[in-house]
């Protein structure tokens, strides 16, 4: 399902996300969760990419940042941040579902406050499920799910819980 935001919004949206950042970085909680130098990270919904600047450093030349969105100017800003910070490894993908990746290609895939804005969270997890590698990561956070709806959605596609904390739930893509 497609979802907008006007200008204005996105960019409180932005002021918001960046002052959140100040509190809970980015980059620590992309460490925490186990991305790594060398790995293949999609930003599923990445808003003004403070999670997709974030990874691309972590992941550095040999690694890869996807960051998608259905928000042409939050794409702008991405490309924007990684100009000024010369990340070479990121990319954006203008979508609202397709991402046009590989079958098993990802290692981490970031879903952090992306499941409520869509009307078919089945596709959304399907496509998911289709491009994250055998032991690979998806990071959820700000579903507004319950707990159990969420284990019992990821686990109907091959996840399982890893862990949970600070309201960032950890699935692996079971071998």
């Amino acid at each position: 399902g497609e979802w907008r935001m006007p200008n204005f919004a996105f960019r409180t949206m932005s002021f918001f996300s960046g002052l959140k950042s100040s509190f809970i970085p980015p980059k620590r909680v992309l460490e925490d969760i186990g991305v790594k130098e060398g790995d293949s990270v999609l930003d599923f919904f990445c808003g003004p990419g403070d999670y997709s600047i974030a990874a691309s450093e972590i992941v550095g030349d040999s690694g890869r940042v996807n960051a998608l969105d259905i928000l042409p100017y939050a794409l702008e800003t991405v490309e924007r941040k990684a100009a000024l910070n010369g990340y070479g490894n990121l990319y954006t993908i203008f979508s609202d579902l397709e991402t046009g990746m590989k079958k098993n290609s990802v290692d981490t895939v970031l879903l952090y406050n992306v499941l409520y804005r869509t009307s078919d969270k089945k596709a959304l997890i399907d496509e998911v499920a289709r491009i994250v590698k055998p032991g690979g990561v998806v990071s959820v956070s700000g579903s507004r799910m319950s707990r159990d709806s969420l284990i019992n959605m990821m686990k109907r596609k091959r996840f399982i819980l890893r862990d949970s904390r600070g309201g960032i739930h950890n699935f692996s893509k079971r071998r």
